[in-house]
């Protein structure tokens, strides 16, 4: 599969230069075979780098854009499209890899693993319990009661639906 970029454009010049994002996603018609990645870094985020990147395409298979067994572009492919050091993209991909999200096969390349639901539930279990902690915690200092925080969390569920 080949994967394609674009560099998003500030008063023409390319926004790597400004620090601000890059994004690899279609860039011309798609030939057959075609994989379309967006990734949106930035040097502002406050995250590394190599952590915005592995969160992007985690997600991106979480949500099933990358399928099991969808190859990802190459270490190298990566470093140069997104215009960053090798070493950032090697990171990446290496946590991925002990996250259970890809596997490397020797020779062929890096491709998506079969999702683990039992895994990607505990994340989000943990992540939500998380959320959940800092927001009571938030409104216990506002002088919220449990009712409050209730009634709170049962209109986010009915907006969401």
């Amino acid at each position: 599969m080949d994967f394609v970029l674009i560099m998003p454009m500030i008063n023409q010049q390319p926004a790597y230069g400004y620090g601000i994002i890059s994004k690899l996603e279609r860039q011309k018609p798609l030939g057959k075979g075609t994989q379309i990645m967006n990734i949106v870094i930035s040097n502002q985020f406050g995250i590394p780098i190599y952590e915005q990147i592995k969160e992007q395409i985690k997600t991106s298979i979480l949500t099933g854009e990358l399928p099991e067994n969808a190859p990802l572009p190459s270490l190298r492919q990566l470093a140069r499209d997104l215009q960053v050091s090798l070493v950032t993209t090697t990171r990446a991909y290496s946590e991925l890899e002990l996250e259970g999200f890809v596997q490397t096969m020797p020779g062929k390349g890096v491709y998506v693993k079969k999702i683990n639901e039992a895994l990607v539930r505990d994340k989000y279990l943990k992540e939500a319990e998380a959320a959940l902690t800092a927001a009571a915690q938030r409104g216990k200092l506002a002088g919220l009661s449990v009712s409050d925080l209730h009634g709170m969390l049962d209109t986010i569920e009915r907006a969401i639906k």
